[in-house]
Protein backbone atom coordinates (compact mmCIF):
# COMPACT_ATOMS: atom_id res chain seq x y z
CA UNK A 1 0.00 0.00 0.00
CA UNK A 2 2.77 2.41 0.94
CA UNK A 3 4.64 1.67 -2.28
CA UNK A 4 1.52 2.53 -4.27
CA UNK A 5 1.42 6.03 -2.81
CA UNK A 6 5.15 6.43 -3.47
CA UNK A 7 4.63 5.47 -7.11
CA UNK A 8 1.58 7.72 -7.44
CA UNK A 9 3.49 10.63 -5.91
CA UNK A 10 6.30 10.10 -8.42
CA UNK A 11 3.85 10.22 -11.34
CA UNK A 12 2.09 13.32 -9.96
CA UNK A 13 5.39 15.12 -9.37
CA UNK A 14 6.43 14.39 -12.96
CA UNK A 15 3.09 15.71 -14.22
CA UNK A 16 3.25 18.86 -12.09
CA UNK A 17 6.81 19.67 -13.18
CA UNK A 18 5.85 19.02 -16.81
CA UNK A 19 2.73 21.19 -16.53
CA UNK A 20 4.72 24.07 -15.03
CA UNK A 21 7.27 23.77 -17.85
CA UNK A 22 4.53 23.83 -20.48
CA UNK A 23 2.81 26.79 -18.83
CA UNK A 24 6.00 28.85 -18.74
CA UNK A 25 6.68 27.97 -22.38
CA UNK A 26 3.13 28.88 -23.35
CA UNK A 27 3.21 32.24 -21.57
CA UNK A 28 6.52 33.16 -23.22
CA UNK A 29 5.56 32.04 -26.71
CA UNK A 30 1.91 33.09 -26.81
CA UNK A 31 1.17 36.45 -25.19
CA UNK A 32 -2.37 37.46 -24.28
CA UNK A 33 -2.49 39.92 -27.18
CA UNK A 34 -0.89 39.38 -30.57
CA UNK A 35 -1.42 40.36 -34.19
CA UNK A 36 -1.11 37.50 -36.67
CA UNK A 37 -1.13 38.14 -40.41
CA UNK A 38 -1.16 36.12 -43.61
CA UNK A 39 -0.52 37.61 -47.06
CA UNK A 40 -0.69 35.65 -50.29
CA UNK A 41 -0.60 36.96 -53.85
CA UNK A 42 -1.65 35.38 -57.13
CA UNK A 43 -1.08 36.86 -60.61
CA UNK A 44 -4.30 37.66 -62.47
CA UNK A 45 -2.70 37.75 -65.92
CA UNK A 46 -0.52 34.70 -66.65
CA UNK A 47 2.94 35.30 -68.05
CA UNK A 48 4.86 32.83 -70.14
CA UNK A 49 8.60 33.26 -69.76
CA UNK A 50 9.41 36.86 -70.67
CA UNK A 51 6.46 37.36 -73.02
CA UNK A 52 3.83 39.85 -71.96
CA UNK A 53 0.38 38.40 -71.38
CA UNK A 54 -2.29 39.16 -73.95
CA UNK A 55 -4.74 39.73 -71.09
CA UNK A 56 -5.16 43.42 -70.21
CA UNK A 57 -6.79 44.41 -66.92
CA UNK A 58 -8.14 47.89 -66.19
CA UNK A 59 -9.35 49.23 -62.85
CA UNK A 60 -11.11 52.59 -62.63
CA UNK A 61 -9.76 53.49 -66.07
CA UNK A 62 -6.18 52.55 -65.17
CA UNK A 63 -4.35 49.79 -66.99
CA UNK A 64 -2.64 47.41 -64.58
CA UNK A 65 0.70 46.30 -66.00
CA UNK A 66 1.30 43.36 -63.64
CA UNK A 67 -1.93 42.67 -61.75
CA UNK A 68 -1.86 40.55 -58.60
CA UNK A 69 -4.70 39.67 -56.27
CA UNK A 70 -3.52 39.76 -52.65
CA UNK A 71 -5.46 38.05 -49.87
CA UNK A 72 -4.39 39.70 -46.61
CA UNK A 73 -5.70 38.47 -43.27
CA UNK A 74 -4.92 40.36 -40.06
CA UNK A 75 -6.19 39.05 -36.75
CA UNK A 76 -5.95 39.41 -33.00
CA UNK A 77 -5.53 35.80 -31.90
CA UNK A 78 -4.92 36.71 -28.25
CA UNK A 79 -7.35 36.38 -25.37
CA UNK A 80 -7.54 40.14 -24.74
CA UNK A 81 -8.86 42.95 -26.92
CA UNK A 82 -6.54 45.43 -28.63
CA UNK A 83 -7.82 48.99 -28.25
CA UNK A 84 -6.94 52.32 -29.85
CA UNK A 85 -4.82 53.11 -26.78
CA UNK A 86 -2.45 50.30 -27.81
CA UNK A 87 -1.51 52.16 -31.01
CA UNK A 88 1.68 54.15 -30.38
CA UNK A 89 0.99 57.89 -30.76
CA UNK A 90 -2.30 56.95 -32.46
CA UNK A 91 -0.40 55.89 -35.57
CA UNK A 92 -2.00 53.28 -37.86
CA UNK A 93 -0.83 49.73 -38.32
CA UNK A 94 0.78 49.76 -41.77
CA UNK A 95 1.34 46.86 -44.16
CA UNK A 96 3.68 47.63 -47.05
CA UNK A 97 3.11 45.28 -49.98
CA UNK A 98 6.11 46.59 -51.94
CA UNK A 99 3.82 46.97 -54.95
CA UNK A 100 1.38 49.82 -55.71
CA UNK A 101 -2.03 49.14 -54.18
CA UNK A 102 -4.57 49.85 -56.92
CA UNK A 103 -7.70 49.23 -54.87
CA UNK A 104 -9.43 47.36 -52.06
CA UNK A 105 -11.75 44.84 -53.67
CA UNK A 106 -13.09 43.40 -50.41
CA UNK A 107 -12.86 44.23 -46.73
CA UNK A 108 -14.61 42.06 -44.16
CA UNK A 109 -14.43 41.35 -40.45
CA UNK A 110 -15.01 38.02 -38.74
CA UNK A 111 -16.92 37.00 -36.75
CA UNK A 112 -20.01 38.82 -37.95
CA UNK A 113 -20.94 41.86 -35.92
CA UNK A 114 -17.40 42.93 -35.02
CA UNK A 115 -16.48 46.51 -35.82
CA UNK A 116 -14.23 47.21 -38.79
CA UNK A 117 -11.48 49.79 -38.18
CA UNK A 118 -11.07 52.53 -40.78
CA UNK A 119 -8.53 51.68 -43.47
CA UNK A 120 -6.79 53.59 -46.25
CA UNK A 121 -4.24 52.99 -48.97
CA UNK A 122 -1.31 55.09 -50.12
CA UNK A 123 1.15 54.02 -52.79
CA UNK A 124 2.27 50.52 -51.71
CA UNK A 125 0.80 50.66 -48.20
CA UNK A 126 -2.42 49.63 -46.49
CA UNK A 127 -3.08 51.45 -43.22
CA UNK A 128 -5.37 50.16 -40.47
CA UNK A 129 -6.36 53.09 -38.29
CA UNK A 130 -6.37 52.87 -34.47
CA UNK A 131 -9.48 51.15 -33.22
CA UNK A 132 -10.83 48.12 -31.44
CA UNK A 133 -9.59 44.69 -32.49
CA UNK A 134 -11.54 42.24 -30.39
CA UNK A 135 -10.08 38.98 -29.20
CA UNK A 136 -10.23 36.42 -32.03
CA UNK A 137 -11.30 39.09 -34.52
CA UNK A 138 -10.02 38.68 -38.06
CA UNK A 139 -9.87 41.35 -40.79
CA UNK A 140 -9.82 39.98 -44.34
CA UNK A 141 -8.78 42.06 -47.37
CA UNK A 142 -8.74 41.37 -51.08
CA UNK A 143 -6.36 43.85 -52.69
CA UNK A 144 -5.51 44.55 -56.30
CA UNK A 145 -1.84 45.49 -56.66
CA UNK A 146 0.39 46.29 -59.63
CA UNK A 147 3.47 44.09 -59.30
CA UNK A 148 4.56 41.03 -57.34
CA UNK A 149 3.73 41.68 -53.67
CA UNK A 150 5.91 41.12 -50.60
CA UNK A 151 4.20 42.04 -47.36
CA UNK A 152 6.02 43.87 -44.57
CA UNK A 153 4.65 45.78 -41.59
CA UNK A 154 5.43 48.81 -39.47
CA UNK A 155 4.86 48.12 -35.78
CA UNK A 156 3.25 51.07 -34.00
CA UNK A 157 1.54 48.95 -31.33
CA UNK A 158 2.56 49.05 -27.68
CA UNK A 159 3.52 45.70 -26.15
CA UNK A 160 1.62 43.82 -28.86
CA UNK A 161 3.81 41.55 -31.00
CA UNK A 162 3.11 41.08 -34.72
CA UNK A 163 3.99 37.75 -36.33
CA UNK A 164 3.26 35.96 -39.57
CA UNK A 165 0.97 32.94 -39.49
CA UNK A 166 3.93 30.77 -40.53
CA UNK A 167 5.77 31.80 -37.37
CA UNK A 168 2.75 30.76 -35.30
CA UNK A 169 2.81 27.36 -37.02
CA UNK A 170 6.48 26.96 -36.09
CA UNK A 171 5.74 27.86 -32.45
CA UNK A 172 2.80 25.48 -32.40
CA UNK A 173 5.06 22.68 -33.62
CA UNK A 174 7.59 23.40 -30.87
CA UNK A 175 4.84 23.48 -28.25
CA UNK A 176 3.47 20.23 -29.66
CA UNK A 177 6.87 18.58 -29.29
CA UNK A 178 7.06 19.73 -25.66
CA UNK A 179 3.58 18.31 -24.96
CA UNK A 180 4.69 15.02 -26.52
CA UNK A 181 7.90 14.85 -24.48
CA UNK A 182 6.19 15.65 -21.17
CA UNK A 183 3.38 13.15 -21.82
CA UNK A 184 5.73 10.33 -22.83
CA UNK A 185 8.03 11.03 -19.86
CA UNK A 186 5.14 10.93 -17.39
CA UNK A 187 3.80 7.79 -19.09
CA UNK A 188 7.19 6.11 -18.74
CA UNK A 189 7.33 7.00 -15.05
CA UNK A 190 3.81 5.62 -14.48
CA UNK A 191 4.83 2.32 -16.10
CA UNK A 192 8.36 1.88 -14.77
CA UNK A 193 7.96 3.19 -11.21
CA UNK A 194 5.34 0.64 -10.07
CA UNK A 195 7.63 -2.17 -11.19
CA UNK A 196 10.63 -0.52 -9.52
CA UNK A 197 8.90 -0.32 -6.13
CA UNK A 198 7.54 -3.86 -6.40
CA UNK A 199 3.80 -3.23 -6.83
CA UNK A 200 1.53 -6.10 -7.84
CA UNK A 201 -0.41 -5.89 -11.09
CA UNK A 202 -3.60 -5.04 -9.22
CA UNK A 203 -2.01 -2.04 -7.53
CA UNK A 204 -0.19 -1.06 -10.72
CA UNK A 205 -3.37 -0.99 -12.84
CA UNK A 206 -4.45 2.61 -11.98
CA UNK A 207 -0.98 3.93 -12.74
CA UNK A 208 -0.83 1.94 -15.99
CA UNK A 209 -4.18 3.46 -16.95
CA UNK A 210 -2.74 6.92 -16.33
CA UNK A 211 0.22 5.97 -18.50
CA UNK A 212 -2.09 4.85 -21.30
CA UNK A 213 -4.01 8.11 -21.20
CA UNK A 214 -0.74 10.04 -21.35
CA UNK A 215 0.37 8.06 -24.39
CA UNK A 216 -2.91 9.01 -26.10
CA UNK A 217 -2.25 12.66 -25.17
CA UNK A 218 1.26 12.46 -26.62
CA UNK A 219 -0.07 10.91 -29.83
CA UNK A 220 -2.65 13.68 -30.17
CA UNK A 221 -0.20 16.45 -29.21
CA UNK A 222 -0.66 18.30 -32.52
CA UNK A 223 -4.41 18.55 -31.97
CA UNK A 224 -3.92 19.50 -28.31
CA UNK A 225 -1.47 22.31 -29.12
CA UNK A 226 -3.74 23.53 -31.91
CA UNK A 227 -6.63 23.88 -29.48
CA UNK A 228 -4.46 25.55 -26.83
CA UNK A 229 -2.94 28.06 -29.23
CA UNK A 230 -6.25 28.74 -30.94
CA UNK A 231 -5.99 27.62 -34.55
CA UNK A 232 -9.67 28.22 -35.25
CA UNK A 233 -9.19 31.67 -36.78
CA UNK A 234 -10.17 31.45 -40.41
CA UNK A 235 -8.92 33.47 -43.36
CA UNK A 236 -11.45 33.42 -46.18
CA UNK A 237 -12.48 29.74 -46.31
CA UNK A 238 -9.49 28.10 -44.65
CA UNK A 239 -7.15 28.30 -41.72
CA UNK A 240 -5.06 31.44 -41.36
CA UNK A 241 -2.28 29.30 -39.92
CA UNK A 242 -0.74 27.93 -43.11
CA UNK A 243 1.83 25.17 -42.72
CA UNK A 244 4.21 25.35 -45.73
CA UNK A 245 5.01 21.65 -45.28
CA UNK A 246 1.39 20.72 -45.88
CA UNK A 247 0.81 22.74 -49.06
Amino acid sequence: MGNFWIALAGVLITLVVGAITLWISYRQAFPSRRIVFLAEGEPLAPHEDDQKSSVVIHYNGREIQSPYLVELAVGNDGKRDITSDDFNAKKPLVFDLNAPVVGILKYASKPAGTMKPDVSTSDTRLSIEPGLLSSRQLLVFSLLVDGEPRAEYAKPLINVPIVSSQKVVEKRKRFSRMVRVVAFLAAAVSVVLPHAVGLTLAWSAPLLLIGGLLVVTATASDAVSGRVIGSSMLAVSRNIYVDPDEE
